[in-house]
């Protein structure tokens, strides 16, 4: 194969780094409006379009999929075991990463 387009590679740095402080940050009792705020955050700082608020960023899974999909204030905190799947979007790149919540 040939080496990745310039672009897309940097896409997926950028997009390792912001899958890399969620998964951080998502631990129980954590605010779910905290989350997104932070990624929000992480996202003006590398200086990204805004389109990926058009697109789902976590939902949790569970018995119904998705129990619940994260939205800017949405009240509650990420609940002790339980699993998230995170999805990032950035231009023509998209990866994700499952996520069990910690204690």
């Amino acid at each position: 194969f040939e080496q990745a387009d310039s672009s897309i590679l940097q896409s997926r740095e950028q997009a390792q780094v912001i899958l890399k402080q969620a998964t951080e940050l998502c631990k129980a009792g954590y605010s779910l409006t905290e989350l997104w705020q932070e990624i929000l955050k992480t996202y003006a700082e590398l200086v990204l379009p805004d389109e990926w608020r058009t697109a789902e960023f976590a939902m949790q899974l569970g018995y119904r999929n998705p129990e619940q999909i994260l939205i800017p204030n949405l009240e509650g905190e990420l609940q002790p075991n339980t699993f998230w799947f995170l999805q990032i979007r950035i231009g023509s790149t998209l990866t994700g990463k499952s996520i069990h919540v910690s204690e």
